[in-house]
């Protein structure tokens, strides 16, 4: 065989494998070579510590000023490695800028590394550590020295012991919360971090930003699915995050296990959003009984492409399957109940206020390209803090349609209703750029069109989500009733 024409003819003799490895001897002459340290048998003043492992996640280098060189720059960056099912430690590496840049070249998220003489430091349990840095079960945390630490890519014989712990959960396979019990229960999971099981349904490209402060930073945003909820968003803003997520997630395809996942709630969108920071750790197809029931109802249903606009938008809603009626007197009671959870109905009313002929300020308004948030009177900047665009120095900005109306009946009035601007383009039969050339008179005669008719109007009850704010009116779709519908269903309201 071809192999054994490189045997010495000692056989026995050598001192290393083919790969340079060194081969341990068992004559009681030798001194064997010590295996990797376990992350499990860490202490301060553990001599000649060497780990293996993969990394978990990976946080983006940052630069640190450093009064005590000159106030020259050192620069940090920080990664979770894991060697077994239940061990896993944060690393922070220190050094100069261009040594730590290019450290952060070498690997990435889901890569095998080695690392040798690292410091063992107690966890410091400070607020900003928590803050910042995902949670680990290990007592200590290991600083990485440009001077006296050495680290590689790992490659041995035994690489399939680390490799399958990616998809290892580090929490209980069932320690998370459902989609729909985040839409559900914003008001007291806004800002807490939390777990999730979810199928990615889509990636959208990655976005690079530059900030007022000439930071470049990158902005991606995922869409999620499970069981209970066909679509919700996670943002992302970290480069090393973003770059796995572009690499190994495939839509529909890919189940995730995300661990301290920030919840939010999102004042435009009006429902519940998730953050990918610092502290979260993502288990890529996680080999669970969950993750596995979760693929196949994922791979087993069909869903709308809401890429480009929420699923909960009009126009992937089918309002023929709206039959709840309400009256203004019944709407405005679940308008006003903090504990009301999103509803659809449907009401009979006339449009007592219409006022598309009043001043432009109260019928169009400029608004964010990239998040469609209203834009700041004054500054002309977005208003939306979560946007992107709100970093940079300008703001693309589009004009809308962005009028109120008020719907009245014989129980009540719903004032200040919110038109979007695709339902008041339909009722108006004209886009902005056309509605801005027509006459005076013309803008009136569209209003007398349906100010004081019988319509019939379809609606969405979104929960306020937090502080305590009344709950938020819908409009889906708006047309003039048939007077015999509205007989038959006036019995019901």
């Amino acid at each position: 065989m071809s192999w054994a024409s490189n045997i010495p003819s000692e056989f026995g003799s050598q001192s290393t494998w083919p790969d340079g490895s060194a081969i341990a001897n068992n004559s009681t002459s030798s001194i064997s070579q010590p295996g990797p340290t376990g992350i499990k048998d860490l202490w301060p003043q553990t001599p000649d510590v060497t780990l293996i492992g993969i990394v978990l996640a990976k946080q983006c280098p940052r630069a640190i000023k450093n009064q005590n060189n000159n106030g020259g720059e050192r620069s940090v960056m920080s990664f979770t490695l894991r060697d077994s099912p239940v061990d896993y430690i944060n690393v922070s590496c220190w050094g100069r800028k261009f040594f730590i840049n290019e450290l952060a070249r070498k690997f990435k998220i889901g890569d095998i590394v080695k690392l040798q003489n690292p410091q063992i430091m107690p966890k410091s349990n400070t607020e900003m550590d928590e803050r910042c840095r995902p949670w680990t079960p290990s007592h200590f945390q290991l600083s990485f020295s440009e001077r006296y630490s050495s680290f590689q890519l790992y490659g041995g014989w035994d690489t399939d012991k680390y490799s399958s712990l990616v998809h290892m959960p580090i929490q209980d396979s069932k320690d998370f919360h459902n989609l729909g019990e985040i839409l559900s229960n914003g008001q007291n999971l806004s800002q807490q971090h939390v777990n999730i099981l979810a199928m990615i349904k889509h990636v959208s490209p990655a976005k690079d930003i530059t900030t007022k402060t000439g930071n470049q930073v990158k902005r991606c945003e995922v869409k999620l699915l499970d069981e209970t909820c066909p679509s919700l968003a996670m943002i992302m803003w970290d480069d090393a995050i973003i770059d796995y997520a572009q690499q190994n997630w495939i839509e529909k395809e890919t189940v995730i296990f995300a661990v301290d996942i920030l919840a939010k709630f999102d004042d435009f969108r009006h429902t519940m959003t998730l953050t990918a920071d610092r502290k979260t750790i993502f288990i890529t197809n996680p080999d669970t009984k969950e993750a596995h029931s979760l693929y196949k109802y994922g791979k087993s249903v069909e869903f709308d492409d809401d890429t480009q606009q929420d699923v909960f938008t009009p126009s992937n809603i089918n309002i023929s399957t709206i039959k709840d009626v309400y009256n203004a007197a019944q709407l405005q009671s679940k308008l006003n109940n903090i504990s009301c959870q999103v509803e659809y109905g449907l009401m009979f009313a006339f449009l007592s206020s219409f006022d598309v002929d009043g001043p432009l300020t109260n019928v169009l308004s400029y608004r964010c390209a990239s998040c469609n948030f209203r834009l700041n009177r004054d500054t002309g900047l977005c208003s939306n803090a979560s946007c992107a665009s709100s970093l940079a120095d300008t703001t693309e900005q589009t004009l809308t349609f962005d009028m109120r109306v008020s719907l009245s009946d014989h129980t009540g009035t719903v004032a200040g209703t919110y038109l979007t601007n695709n339902l008041v383009q339909e009722l108006l039969g004209c886009t902005v750029d056309e509605f801005m050339q027509l006459p005076e008179a013309r803008k009136t005669d569209l209003k007398w069109s349906y100010l004081l008719e019988k319509c019939k109007v379809y609606f969405k009850v979104v929960p306020s989500g937090f502080n305590g704010a009344n709950n938020t009116l819908r409009l889906l779709a708006c047309e003039r009733a048939d007077p015999k519908e509205v007989y038959n269903n006036f019995k019901l309201v």
